[in-house]
């Protein structure tokens, strides 16, 4: 698998990808934040922290191991 720039091309909102900024590379999730009146669209990590700076690169997580 290759690394996807996030300026071409944005993974699904909210589907479970491996991103990378330069500083974090972990799983993480692209979401819109819709509590507030102006929704703003953000990344999060797996405990729903904030990914700072944002994500340049993404890639699918590889499939499960078979059990």
């Amino acid at each position: 698998m290759n690394w996807i720039n996030i300026e071409t091309d944005k993974p699904q909102q909210g589907k479970w990808v491996l991103l990378y900024n330069g500083h974090f590379m972990g799983v993480g999730k692209y979401r819109v934040n819709d509590v507030y009146e102006f929704p703003e669209p953000e990344w999060s990590d797996e405990i729903g922290e904030y990914i700072t700076p944002e994500p340049t690169h993404w890639m699918p997580l590889p499939e499960p191991p078979i059990k």
